[in-house]
């Protein structure tokens, strides 16, 4: 095993790469190890300055960071920071594992993500697999989108088609209406949601059940469609 008091390491990896189409240079104030053996790279950062890695529009820092050249995958540990620029993209996590080969990144441990200036997503775990651009959120995930807070069991959906399907004690709730379903299917695109399974509209004090309800998020028009039935309640004093 080889050992680098401070370390200022290029990483030239295959070109072909989503992830590292370019370069990758690191940075590792409190230096690194190579373990011949295992054919890894272990990076280490100090309290106040984190292992640094940049590759074309993102920069990813760690107090821990290790290299698979094997597998081509980086994992980074502790005060995790994933930064992506055009489009501005931040994560945060304890906990990140990105696959090269196959396009993929687990994030774990308090995972915040901030998608764009309209959407953000906290969770425990977020897995993204880029190539088949599907995105699966579990560990109480919540997803604000605009004025509406959406959450669940589980979310999984396409990111670059904008669709997100939510089940397990699904809801959605903004300003005065809040709606649950055992599934929520929402589309960023079109701006609506789709409550399937018992789903559930409560506006003030009025109710609505249906076998399927469609809430239009802009206009806030709403669609029943089978079995439908509306009650008020009465306020209680």
């Amino acid at each position: 095993m080889r050992h680098w008091r401070k370390l200022l390491w290029v990483l030239v990896l295959i070109p072909s790469l989503a992830w590292a189409a370019a370069p990758m240079e690191l940075v590792a104030p409190a230096g690194g190890e190579m373990d011949l053996k295992r054919n890894t790279m272990q990076y280490y950062g100090t309290e106040t300055q984190p292992v640094t890695v940049r590759w074309n529009n993102s920069v990813l820092e760690a107090k821990y960071l290790e290299y698979d050249r094997n597998q081509e995958v980086v994992t980074g540990k502790q005060s995790v920071q994933l930064i992506q620029t055009n489009p501005n993209r931040t994560m945060h996590c304890e906990v990140i594992v990105v696959e090269m080969k196959k396009d993929r990144l687990v994030a774990m441990n308090h995972v915040a993500l901030k998608y764009d200036e309209n959407t953000s997503f906290t969770g425990e775990r977020l897995e993204w697999d880029r190539a088949n651009d599907v995105v699966v959120m579990t560990g109480k995930p919540e997803l604000d989108y605009k004025e509406w807070q959406l959450t669940g069991e589980r979310m999984e959906g396409q990111v670059v088609r904008g669709t997100l399907t939510i089940t397990g004690s699904a809801q959605i709730q903004g300003n005065e209406t809040i709606a649950r379903a055992g599934k929520i299917l929402f589309n960023r695109d079109e701006n609506k949601v789709v409550l399937q399974q018992n789903p559930v509209v409560v506006r003030g004090n009025s109710e609505l059940t249906a076998t399927e309800i469609i809430y239009d998020l802009t206009t806030k028009k709403i669609t029943a469609n089978g079995g439908v039935q509306s009650r008020i309640n009465k306020e209680s004093r």
